[in-house]
């Protein structure tokens, strides 16, 4: 017994785990013979019963779909039937073949049953070929055949046999798995038995062996957990007496020996934990010192114990308080010191434990034998964040315990920090006695602070009130710019269209000077709507509302045409404008039209002011961005001026005698429009000798783009959309393109409950295909489909011609980026509405603008010619209030049309139900009804609905055209009228079809 339990712990489960691992062994062994067995019974079942029973089942199919395909035959009214048939029935053939043959491998017990079956076979199929032979010959009928088979002639014999001789090699099949089952059954419960007591023998051998294997680990166990549960109860002086050489004997005497050490480290911690509740006691200095003092002589046994501090020149360290020291040795030593017992210590700022004493030690203990050197010396160092503040000297008559030590490094730390916070605290109290006349003093000074507050919030208040007043002026500027807009147009309406009518009609009649006075009016009339135009630009660039449209252009090609229509200018001021371009430039990607108002500026200019020499314009690639330069000799610019050009309404020659015009806006437009193309605009000058202006644009602004979101606008503000509106029955056809089988159901649903006749095309290919056979008068398309998007469907349409003037609304739940709605826009798309809650009267209300749109003439160059039924003289209808502007219009159409006029919209309403005009042109400012309500009633009269309605207004500020076109007026003219542009839009309406 001896032995097993100075075995180790690995040896004993070893052996216990062999012994185990031996009976498992054998267990298996056993057991796979034992299946082994059982395999070979299972094995033989499967592989001649179950194996034949499944080949008389494909038989028996086989044979009654062979006969059912010869009754197909039979009653088959074509020849491809016939021939189906016959094939079904060739395969049920090979079929049969295959099974027989099968059933001869798997099982040779019935051998001659299966020829039998064979036999058979050949006969049934034989008179079953010939049967058929002789029908498709022609030699029998089949209706002769049919009733054979219905009095059991020789075909359903035969197969009557066929299907006897299968049943019977059935029976054998299943007669012969009863037997191999009920002796594979009784194979079993043997060897069941045999198995039952081998493994029964097996468990109690097992139970033996576990049983001495567990004594072995559990006695020793129980002593441990014994010694551990007492240990726990806080008897820290347990032993754990186990005679034994193993791993338990090692365990036992490991927790001897930890609980030795806990007992001692206990002690340690109760001793540091009175200390440092003395500590947090006391606050004051010197209590304080004294107390702890007091503590540390008596838990480490010593008789001398010493503070010194660092005072607060950090130059020595003084005595503070000791106890036991003798009086003439009390005194201090400088900070810098690093011999003796202290001086070691605050060099190596740690706990310096001495046992040899130096002759020259402080530490002097006074008794009436005499003065006693002490035995050893401890000192502790007080150090806080690195720094030394103070040290400690312990000295005892004796040798220190090893407990004492321990107990000193275990409180050093807190003690330092807590010294540290007493020595802080006597600083803040001394500190505490100035800040309090300080506070005082700031009292006062919070008094005068109130004073200034109070003034400071007066002059916020006043600051507040001058932003509002300066917001309020910028709307009133903006709402001043936009009415001046109206009433300056107005006038230059009569002054430069009638100067184009006197112009032409008195050619020839008057003198040439008079008649050299047309030139002048129209000259300056222009030039007043020039400034009136870069008054509205400078409007639209502060409020943000300037529009880019990035496309790809040459810059040579652009400075050409600037310098063509410069060019006359700069030879009657007899210098030269000379174009030094580079013409290998590449092709760059900004707005072009920022880009030729910013040079033609800058080039302008640069003619205006240049009285001799030359202006040169030149051009650098430097990486990714492109230099403009314009260089002349005309007359400079100071250098206290150039910070000044590009200011509003500011010139150099701002006096009432300057030799040059300007509104001061010209460059002021150029730097912004710069900047809006991501560039600038540099200038160099000295006067007397000319300027040089740079403009520096990047190469590609593609991240730079700014796109008004034209295709997502609402209706304009003057329509009201009502729920209860009532839409007439337009009779128009819609095509609906969408994959989405409920979006199909629910727009159709919209629109055939209002007249429209609706398309459908699932995809973008159906859409194709319908467009060109039929053409649709508007389409309403989704972007996100199967195959081919949205975005290639509208690009495939507006490149056939029957497509280029479709109107099309798109349908989409997609997030579009700027570079889709750049595309959907270049594509003229009318309007874009978002998936979702689809409001049913505001989707009727943009199909039927869209497909008043879709007759629309904006700008002539923009649109295809359009064909009217008018022939001869046009009849116009003229709805102005302003008899100037009533009389310009008439005085540019008299000789070409015949003129129709009206003062307001009710009067022009009554004369154009009265005369049926071809055309009608129409203010938007009039009395009473203003021109969006007349147009709302034309379009309500069946007889006037189709007539087509041109706006001719002041209204120019950005959007206005957008928004009257979107209203449904099918073209826009603003003030002052172009002669050009109004008879280019009417050309339109009086080209008939010869």
């Amino acid at each position: 017994m001896k032995v097993i339990n100075d075995l180790s712990t690995k040896a004993i489960l070893l052996i216990g785990f062999t012994i185990l691992i031996i009976f498992v062994i054998f267990l298996g062994v056993l057991s796979w013979k034992q299946s082994d067995k059982l395999w070979e019974q299972t094995e033989l079942l499967y592989n001649q019963p179950l194996q034949i029973r499944r080949s008389i089942g494909a038989l028996e199919a086989n044979v009654l779909s062979a006969s059912i395909e010869f009754r197909n035959f039979l009653i088959a009214k074509n020849g491809q039937k016939e021939t189906e048939s016959r094939s079904n029935i060739e395969l049920n053939f090979s079929n049969i073949e295959k099974e027989l043959n099968r059933l001869g491998q798997f099982y040779s017990g019935i051998s001659d049953e299966i020829e039998k079956t064979r036999k058979s076979y050949v006969q049934w199929k034989t008179s079953l070929i010939q049967t058929i032979d002789f029908v498709s010959n022609g030699k029998i009928n089949k209706k002769d055949v049919i009733e054979k088979i219905e009095l059991n002639g020789d075909v359903i014999k035969k197969q009557n046999e066929l299907q006897k001789w299968i049943h019977t090699i059935d029976i054998k099949a299943f007669t012969k798995a009863e037997e191999i089952y009920t002796d594979s059954n009784k194979k079993n419960k043997n060897l069941n038995i045999k198995l039952f007591f081998i493994v029964l023998a097996i468990i109690f051998l097992s139970v033996i062996v576990l049983w001495q294997l567990l004594t072995s680990i559990r006695k020793p166990l129980k002593k441990l957990t014994r010694a551990v549960n007492i240990f726990r109860q806080g008897e820290k002086g347990v032993i754990c007496e186990i005679d034994s050489t193993n791993e338990f004997g090692q365990l036992a005497m490991a927790f001897n020996e930890m609980a030795s050490t806990l007992e001692t480290q206990n002690n340690i911690n109760e001793k540091a934990s009175k200390i440092a509740g003395i500590m947090l006691r006391e606050s004051e200095a010197r209590n304080f010192c004294i107390e702890v003092l007091k503590a540390l002589i008596e838990h480490t046994s010593s008789q001398i114990g010493a503070i010194y501090l660092l005072n607060k020149e950090n130059s020595r360290y003084e005595h503070f308080e000791s106890i036991g020291l003798s009086q003439n040795h009390i005194t201090s030593f400088p900070a810098n010191k690093s011999d003796g017992e202290l001086g070691l210590a605050i060099t190596m700022g740690t706990i310096q434990h001495i046992t040899d004493i130096h002759a020259d030690s402080l530490f002097v203990f006074t008794s009436v034998c005499g003065d006693i050197k002490p035995r050893e010396i401890i000192t502790i160092p007080l150090m806080v964040a690195g720094k030394n503040i103070g040290v400690i000297s312990l000295a005892s008559l004796h040798c220190y315990s090893k407990q004492s030590i321990q107990l000193i490094d275990t409180i050093t730390d807190t003690l330092a920090a807590r010294t540290n916070g007493v020595l802080a605290y006597r600083k803040i109290k001394d500190l505490a006695e100035v800040l309090n006349e300080q506070n005082q003093e700031l009292e006062a000074q919070k008094v005068e602070l109130s004073a200034q507050t109070i003034e400071l919030r007066e002059l916020n208040a006043e600051l507040e009130m001058q932003k509002r007043q300066l917001d309020d002026a910028s709307r009133l500027k903006s709402t001043f710019l936009s009415n001046m807009s109206h009433e300056l147009r107005t006038p230059l309406n009569s002054v430069i269209a009638l100067s184009g009518v006197l112009d032409r009609r008195l050619k020839g009649k008057i003198s040439d000077e008079e008649y050299s006075y047309f030139e002048v009016i129209e000259r300056n009339g222009k030039h007043l709507l020039s400034l009136i135009n870069d008054i509205l630009d400078l409007s639209r660039i502060e409020s943000g509302r300037e529009e880019i449209n990035i496309t790809n252009f040459n810059p040579l090609l652009l400075i050409s045409d600037i310098i063509t229509n410069l060019y006359t200018q700069a030879q009657e001021k007899k210098i030269d404008l000379v174009n030094l371009v580079d013409n290998n430039l590449p092709e760059i990607q900004s707005d072009p039209d920022k880009c030729m108002h910013i040079m033609q500026n800058i080039i302008a200019n640069a003619v205006k002011f240049t009285d001799s020499g030359s202006v040169q314009v030149l051009s650098k690639l430097a990486g990714d961005k492109l230099h403009l330069i314009v260089k002349d000799t005309g007359i400079g610019i100071a250098a206290d001026q150039i910070q000044h050009i590009f200011d509003e309404f500011r010139q150099v020659d701002g006096s009432a005698s300057r030799k040059y015009g300007g509104t001061g806006l010209g460059l002021a437009i150029a730097k912004k429009y710069a900047e809006l193309l991501g560039g600038s605009i540099k200038v160099e000058s000295s006067p007397g000798v000319g300027s040089t202006f740079t403009l520096i644009i990047p190469v590609k602004l593609d991240e730079y783009e700014k796109m008004e979101e034209v295709l997502t606008r609402n209706l304009p503000i003057s329509v009201e959309l009502k729920q209860n509106i009532e839409f007439q029955n337009k009779e128009k056809n819609i095509l609906l393109v969408d994959d989405s089988e409920p979006a199909l159901i629910q727009m159709t649903d919209f629109l055939t409950t209002h007249g429209y006749k609706v398309q459908h095309a699932r995809n973008g290919f159906e859409a194709l295909a319908q467009i060109t056979s039929q053409t649709p008068d508007a389409i309403i398309l989704d972007l996100m489909m199967p195959e081919m998007d949205g975005f290639e469907v509208l690009q495939r349409i507006r490149s056939v011609k029957s497509g280029q003037g479709l109107p099309v609304l798109i349908l989409t739940a997609k997030h579009l980026t700027k570079q889709e709605l750049s595309s959907l826009k270049g594509n003229n798309i009318h309007q874009l509405i978002q998936k979702g809650d689809i409001n049913r009267v505001q989707l009727l209300s943009a199909v039927d603008m869209m497909l008043k749109a879709g007759h629309k003439i904006e700008i002539c160059r923009e649109h295809k010619r359009v064909i009217n039924p008018y022939k001869g003289k046009l009849k116009v209808l003229i709805i102005e209030d302003n008899p100037d502007n009533m009389k310009t219009l008439t005085a540019l159409l008299k000789e070409t049309s015949t003129i129709i006029s009206a003062t307001d919209g009710l009067s022009g309403i009554d004369k154009a139900r009265k005369n049926k005009p071809h055309v009608i042109l129409m203010d938007l400012a009039l009395p009473g009804m203003d021109g969006f309500e007349t147009l709302t009633e034309l379009r309500n009269d069946e007889n006037l609905k189709n007539t087509p309605v041109i706006a001719v207004t002041a209204s120019a500020m950005k959007g206005d055209r957008e928004k009257i076109l979107n209203f449904g007026f099918d073209a826009y003219i603003s003030k002052p009228v172009e002669m050009s542009e109004l008879f280019q839009i009417l050309d339109y309406f009086h080209k008939t079809d010869n």
